[in-house]
């Protein structure tokens, strides 16, 4: 399949490791990148969530993140906030 490029955005994404002097600010979704077990063949390795300032959260649950997260990225803009 061919994709017409200039129907394309290139966004690139920088992970950040996940140190006690490298968290996002509190209460803003990111990305974050989660261990998983290899066992798992279904889970999933990035999932959109926030730092609360204690804990890691799930953003379609607000529950805790169980997983260890290994690192954080901002969120995409997406194609809207690139067009004009």
């Amino acid at each position: 399949m061919s994709i017409d490029t200039t129907l394309t955005t290139t966004e690139v994404i920088t992970w950040v490791r996940v140190t006690p002097e490298s968290m996002p600010d509190v209460d803003i979704t990111v990305q974050v990148n989660v261990e998983v077990s290899t066992a798992d063949d279904d889970a999933e390795p990035v999932w959109y969530g926030w730092w609360d300032g204690d804990v890691w959260r799930d953003a379609s649950s607000g529950a805790p993140i169980t997983s260890k997260v290994l690192a954080w990225a901002d969120v995409p803009r997406g194609i809207q906030n690139h067009e004009g």
